[in-house]
């Protein structure tokens, strides 16, 4: 079974948590609805299949899928590390609610980077988007992430722990 350090987890204006299966549908709301759907793999609109995905990560101990909240609990979005190898790791899933603040989804980010680099010990996090999700784009851009390959579908991208340690505080302003 996972361990997750939950010190690691804590932010200024948000928190992430675990998922568990009580989070089944705020998530399926946030994959199926709203402006951020368009961009993320399909996901069936079935609660329980929602719920047994759940339930398959929680036997998993080399993933982590966490909700972020903000301080007095309130869910407002999802991100998660998957595909752990020796030296880098995958994040994705992420998506946040239509109420939440951009300084919300940037902090519930760069607690996952943080997390990636600085409890997993990854040193490259990977991760991708579609090419008309041009906020991500450069979002990813402005950490200095590296295009490593494309497809018909998908921009695939690379950042280095020396990119996160050089860019975070550039990136931190955006919290503000």
């Amino acid at each position: 079974m996972k361990k997750i350090e939950q010190t690691a987890l804590i932010g200024k204006y948000v928190n992430l948590r675990e998922v568990t299966t009580d989070d089944a549908a705020f998530i399926l709301k946030l994959r199926t609805e709203g402006k951020g759907a368009r961009f993320l793999h399909k996901t069936s609109p079935d609660l329980q299949k929602q719920i047994e995905y759940i339930k398959r990560y929680q036997t998993l101990d080399d993933e982590y899928y966490f909700i972020v909240e903000n301080k007095e609990g309130l869910p407002l979005g999802c991100l998660s590390i998957y595909d752990i190898q020796d030296d880098s790791v995958c994040t994705g899933r992420w998506v946040m609610s239509q109420t939440s603040r951009i300084q919300e989804g940037i902090e519930g980010d760069m607690l996952l980077k943080n997390y990636a680099y600085n409890v997993l010990g990854t040193q490259n996090i990977r991760t991708d988007t579609r090419h008309n999700n041009s906020n991500m784009i450069n979002y990813f851009k402005m950490w200095g992430c590296t295009i490593t390959a494309q497809d018909n579908e998908l921009i695939y991208f690379n950042l280095t722990k020396e990119n996160y340690e050089k860019n975070k505080k550039y990136i931190e302003r955006f919290c503000k």
